[in-house]
């Protein structure tokens, strides 16, 4: 049987932004709502989420992330919107979005998709949207009181970043929340 690790591909944000977004986490635990907060530390944009993984898969991921760097240039972004899936009116999961280049974000996300397609995972069903998870909503408690919160963000955020490397992580699922390891960082030259 083979060794199986949780993994996943995705973009670090700068600690700058990873600073403005702890602050509006923060604000939003005002609301008292049950919500399982991402922990700053663990704040990232998802390109592809992998799931169980053999090991002996895990060289063939990051050449296919090396050749997806190879052919990309870094570029800026722009984390604008903070909203909800499925909406705002039936909230189960906060997230803020990018707004500037999620178009290049998607042409990444495509390109790792038909690659990782060709040593055996599949395709995403939905569409990507480039976002960044705050938070999972647990149960209904307060959330009133969140949706009113919302509105003080309707104004674009305008927070910066800088897409200027590609990781592979590795996420253990621990009774106080996942612990991400990084397997290997590839950088824009």
């Amino acid at each position: 049987m083979p060794n199986l690790l949780r993994t996943f591909i995705a973009v670090p944000l700068p600690q700058e932004a990873r600073t403005i977004i702890q602050e509006i986490q923060t604000d939003l635990q005002k609301c008292n709502c049950d919500i399982s907060w991402v922990k700053p530390e663990n704040i990232h944009l998802t390109l592809k989420f992998l799931g169980d993984t053999a090991s002996e898969n895990i060289e063939a991921i990051k050449l296919i992330i090396k050749d997806c760097v190879r052919k990309t240039k870094p570029f800026d972004y722009t984390i604008n919107e903070l909203g909800a899936f499925p909406s705002l009116n039936k909230i189960n999961v906060l997230w803020l979005g990018i707004d500037k280049n999620k178009d290049k974000f998607r042409a990444i996300v495509e390109m790792l998709e038909e690659n990782l397609c060709r040593i055996g995972f599949p395709k995403e069903n939905r569409s990507f949207s480039a976002h960044i998870t705050l938070g999972r909503i647990r149960s209904n408690k307060n959330i009133h009181i969140l949706k009113e919160s919302l509105n003080k963000y309707k104004t674009p955020l305008n927070i910066p970043g800088n897409f200027s490397n590609i990781t592979l992580f590795k996420s253990t699922l621990t009774p106080t929340g996942p612990i991400y390891e990084v397997l290997d960082a590839v950088k824009f030259i």
